[in-house]
């Protein structure tokens, strides 16, 4: 048995770590949609459009070794209006902590991130539309980790509405 016992250990001890999530900043709504790319690329920016002054549609720009890509989500009633772009970013950098901004309703209306450059400087992006009332939790990913993706959180609407973007989460790998 003590032979069975040390060699669960080694093994487990071997075996790669697994990188944590952030919590969620807003609320978890009824349903989410993750925006991520391979492990080892980096979340650098993303953006939020809305439909009728409801966030719906969230994009996320991802860099790597091969360039960067773009992962969507769009849960508006037809179509967002693309003219009402909020994004923020870290060109560069590696971002590390979100908190999102509620409107009354309980919307997601704003967001901050912080983060470092590449020179190892800390750095912070924001935006915050006039509705923006209340700020929520700051979230973070673990020690030693920063962001490689997405997780939006959305409000489920009736037949003809959009669906509500209500918080967000950082998807988190380790930084080597």
């Amino acid at each position: 048995m003590k032979n069975l016992l040390i060699g669960l250990f080694l093994l487990s001890a071997s075996s790669s770590v697994i990188a944590g999530n952030s919590g969620v900043s807003g609320t978890r709504g009824d349903f989410s949609n993750t925006l991520s790319y391979y492990d080892s690329y980096k979340l650098q920016s993303f953006n939020v459009n809305e439909k009728l002054d409801r966030p719906c549609y969230v994009s996320a720009i991802l860099r790597g070794t091969n360039g960067t890509v773009e992962e969507t989500t769009n849960n508006c009633y037809l179509s967002p209006n693309h003219t009402s772009v909020s994004a923020v970013g870290l060109f560069y950098g590696k971002i590390e902590t979100l908190q999102v901004c509620h409107s009354k309703s309980g919307r997601v209306k704003g967001y901050k991130i912080t983060g470092t450059n590449q020179q190892g400087l800390p750095d912070t992006d924001f935006y915050k539309r006039a509705n923006c009332s209340k700020w929520k939790n700051t979230v973070s990913c673990p020690s030693g980790e920063i962001a490689n993706g997405l997780r939006a959180y959305f409000k489920g609407a009736s037949f003809n509405k959009s669906d509500i973007l209500v918080g967000l989460q950082l998807l988190c790998r380790i930084d080597n």
